[in-house]
């Protein structure tokens, strides 16, 4: 048998149809066009073994061929013609199913591929890149005590609303005031003499 992918369609047919002539020669067949019964089955076996292989697209079409050919002479009955073109439509389909598989693979993949080189790869510092890794903490500025102000504030109220006196501010509400110098204490008096002798007796006396 030649191999598959020099099959044609020509080369088979007449590899089958040799076969059958080949078959009825060894059976002393005397009418190759009308043979018997058993010169018919035991030639029709012989072209039956020459058909090609369903492997590949070109021998499906030359399997097709020699079916058709064999019915054509008598070598391929009808009720084996009907099993044999079913094989070669089986074949047709599972080869397209194959095909069809290996398309969308491919577009599969040129799919990914494309979308892999569209995609920047992602930054180890994240979605917001070196800037948003790198940017100081946010930390809320103190804010100033509001006890002196809100008190100062009340105490405002109050003098307008006339709840306290009209004196002078406390010192820390007049900072203009000055505080006058402290005055020391004046010395104590000299006593006279006639009081220090007094004294001095009433002292000897006790």
């Amino acid at each position: 048998m030649p191999v598959a992918d020099e099959i044609t369609i020509n080369s088979a047919v007449q590899r089958c149809v040799n076969a059958w002539r080949e078959a009825l020669t060894r059976k002393n067949c005397k009418d190759p066009v009308d043979p018997g019964v058993w010169e018919r089955d035991y030639a029709g076996k012989a072209y039956r073994k020459a058909l090609p292989w369903l492997s590949t697209p070109d021998n499906v079409d030359a399997f097709i061929a020699c079916v058709a050919q064999g019915l054509a002479i008598g070598a391929i009955d009808p009720s084996h013609a009907t099993k044999l073109l079913y094989a070669a439509q089986v074949a047709i389909t599972s080869r397209r199913a194959r095909l069809q598989a290996d398309k969308e693979a491919r577009a599969e993949k040129a799919d990914r591929a494309k979308k892999e080189a569209s995609t920047p790869s992602p930054s180890p510092l994240g979605t917001k890149g070196a800037d948003g890794a790198m940017a100081a903490p946010q930390v809320p500025a103190p804010q100033a005590p509001q006890v002196t102000r809100d008190r100062m504030d009340a105490l405002l109220k109050e003098y307008y609303a006339g709840q306290i006196p009209t004196e002078p501010a406390p010192e820390p509400f007049s900072p203009t005031l000055k505080k006058a110098p402290a005055q020391a204490p004046p010395p104590p008096s000299p006593l006279r003499t006639d009081d220090r002798e007094a004294a001095v007796g009433s002292t000897a006396g006790a």
